[in-house]
């Protein structure tokens, strides 16, 4: 056989099934020229010289990797609609003398052009798109850092190579296929329907426990730091009982639709459900799919746009004064030494301090030793539950008087406790050992900062000694030679934006690194923080779009292989007198009975995921529950008549093919 004839073949193949193709073609596409932007994005190194760059480079970098796993698993899981599409189509070939080699000639080439034509395609789109999407991140960090643009040519290489691979294995994946069947099955292919699984009771009570037991931790995970690893048992426990729930759980909802004799014995009811029972474990699979990748989409895209939306609540719940300075052990010269950094850079910058509070005291870090919380062990041993994780500022009675203005006494043995989100109630609290009494609350102390109580308890107590303090502060820190309590500064700033922006910056700059000084500065932490969020919400634009694109690729491909497999049987109901209205009446029937349902439990799975999401912003310091509600439920809406738009066109290809 001429070799030039199976280049021709494989063209001609390509165009006379491009229905099926043209789709896969534009997600190749469009999976390539994400990674490619996120790729360049990535290695534009000046980005290392903006603060924050570093966070931003690792969480692109995130992104390319988390593209590049999804295109595998999406590909793979398209090509497996094109493969059995052509099944029957190969079968001929086959039979007409085309033996084993030569279709895998054949589809080598295919494989081939489609390559070539979507890497081509999807980096000149990179390129074009590349410098737009550049100036949407620069928009988005909201900071002119004057990041260089230019295209990376090991970018260019990376995506062509990653692709190539995954190309080579779907050959090697399709033509193993091919050699093992025989040509009578690949002619039968698209004849051979689903068995209805078995077990499905066990199954089916299966997916319950499963899926019960995801929401149960969802909602009774009270510690945002216990959260963290929960959240990734929870999702693999509501992935798995979504996917039984969707096999067994649909099966037993159509055979009850069946055995209702009423609704089933009507012409647009008895066609399409058991049409529906006659394949459905397919089907179901590709339900569940839509509905996981639903949640994936829903969920990025609210938590990204309200972690982004919320940045100034939590940039002041993070930093409730602008700047923060801490000196340790300090000494009468330090503290002059700290005085004239800060008057120098108030007069080079023509800001003014303002609310300053001034006092000694020291942190700790603590474990509960009960459930009640008033057996603290200071320690920096890993406690066996991060539940029991604490914090504790020791101030001294003669500080908190000054402080308030008050006068009051405490015996050695008594202390004024209070919590950061609230009143302490315990009658003692005992401190490595040593129990002190609970004689009055401390809340009215100037400087309760409650954003760290969002992820772990927070202590606050005024005990009748300094010496006793430092006697913790030395066994704690193993630092015998510490003579005094640190010294907390902490103010806001008065003066025009830049140049409060500029103070915020200069001063972090000299004395960070200082030893024996500690800043925080919410301004010059502001880009860090952009940086961070920022390129979170990019990433989540990007995989949100890529997963919203895997969903819409999944329901048409559903559609039109049913479209395909129905196609004789609606011929033949029309031969016996179904009209078109009828059998269009039919379609519509079948497709809304399941086609809303994925979205439906994907909204279900969200509701019950709503509680540990805001747990786990909380470690974020986002405390607003209400930005992230309403970010929520706009997401949904919007995601919602996506949907809807996407169940109008996919509905009219499927009657179009049955036609």
């Amino acid at each position: 056989m001429n070799k030039s004839y199976y280049p021709k073949l494989a063209a001609s193949n390509l165009k006379k099934n491009k229905q099926v193709y043209l789709p896969y073609m534009i997600a190749c596409t469009a999976a390539i020229t994400m990674f490619f932007i996120l790729q360049s994005l990535a290695k534009n190194a000046c980005q290392l010289s903006m603060r924050g760059g570093n966070s931003l480079i690792s969480i692109l970098n995130f992104g390319t990797r988390v593209i590049a796993i999804f295109s595998v698993i999406l590909l793979f899981y398209t090509n497996s609609f094109l493969i059995k599409r052509r099944k029957k189509e190969i079968g001929l070939y086959n039979i007409l003398g085309m033996e084993k080699k030569h279709l895998a000639f054949m589809m080598t080439y295919e494989t081939l052009f489609t390559y070539g034509i979507c890497i081509s395609i999807g980096l000149i789109i990179g390129m074009i798109l590349n410098k737009l999407m550049f100036l949407l991140l620069l928009r988005i960090l909201q900071f002119d850092v004057h990041l260089k643009f230019h295209i990376s040519l090991s970018a260019i290489v990376n995506t062509a190579i990653l692709f190539m691979f995954i190309f080579l294995a779907m050959l090697v994946f399709n033509l193993l296929q091919i050699h093992l069947a025989k040509p009578v099955e690949l002619l039968s292919a698209d004849k051979s329907g689903e068995k209805e699984p078995k077990g499905k009771l066990i199954s089916t009570i299966l997916g319950i426990v499963l899926l019960a037991g995801g929401y149960a931790i969802a909602l009774f995970t009270e510690e945002p730091i216990s959260a963290i690893p929960l959240f990734f048992v929870a999702i693999l426990l509501v992935i798995t009982g979504t996917y039984l729930l969707f096999t067994t759980g649909s099966i037993a909802f159509l055979k009850r639709l069946k055995r209702n004799k009423k609704y089933y014995y009507k012409t647009e009811h008895f066609i399409s459900t058991s049409s529906m029972i006659y394949r459905m474990k397919q089907n179901a699979v590709g339900l569940a799919s839509i509905c996981i990748l639903s949640t994936a989409v829903l969920l990025i895209l609210s938590t990204t746009v309200s972690v982004y939306g919320g940045m100034n609540d939590i940039l002041k719940t993070r930093f409730p004064r602008e700047v923060a300075i801490t000196l340790e052990n300090p000494t009468e010269e330090a503290k002059e030494n700290l005085n004239n950094i800060l008057n120098e850079n108030y007069a080079t910058y023509q800001v003014e301090p303002k609310d300053i509070t001034a006092y000694p005291c020291a942190f700790f870090a603590a474990t509960k030793e009960n459930d009640a919380g008033n057996k603290l062990n200071l320690s920096n041993d890993e406690a066996p539950d991060t539940s029991l994780y604490c914090g504790i500022y020791m101030f001294s009675l003669a500080d908190y008087n000054k402080l308030t203005g008050k006068n009051i006494s405490l015996a050695p043995n008594e202390a004024l406790i209070c919590m950061a989100d609230g009143n302490y109630s315990q009658k003692t609290i005992n401190l490595n050992r040593d129990v002190y009494k609970n004689v009055g609350d401390c809340s009215d102390f100037p400087d309760i900062d409650p954003s760290y109580s969002s992820y772990m308890d927070l202590y606050y107590i005024v005990l009748p000694d300094a010496a006793q303090i430092l006697a913790y502060d030395q066994i704690y820190n193993e630092n015998p030679g510490k003579t005094a309590l640190d010294e907390q500064y902490e103010f806001n700033i008065v003066g025009k934006k830049q140049n409060v922006h500029d103070f915020s910056v200069a001063l972090f700059d000299t004395l960070n690194g200082t030893d024996g000084i500690f800043i925080e500065c919410r301004e010059e932490s502001k880009e860090s923080f952009f940086a961070t969020f920022g390129s979170l919400l990019f990433i989540g634009i990007f995989l949100g779009a890529l997963f919203l694109g895997a969903t819409v690729l999944i329901i048409y491909y559903k559609q039109i292989s049913e479209g395909f497999d129905d196609r004789e049987r609606y011929a033949l109901m029309e031969k016996v007198g179904l009209s078109k209205d009828e059998i269009k009446k039919t379609i519509h029937n079948q497709i809304l009975k399941v086609f809303f349902l994925p979205l439906v439990m994907a909204i279900i799975h969200i509701v019950f995921a709503f509680k540990m999401m805001v747990r786990l912003l909380s470690l974020l310091c986002l405390t607003n529950v209400t930005v992230f509600f309403l970010c929520t439920v706009i997401t949904i809406v919007i995601f919602g008549v996506i949907y809807s738009i996407v169940y109008g066109l996919t509905a009219k290809t499927y009657y179009k093919i049955v036609e």
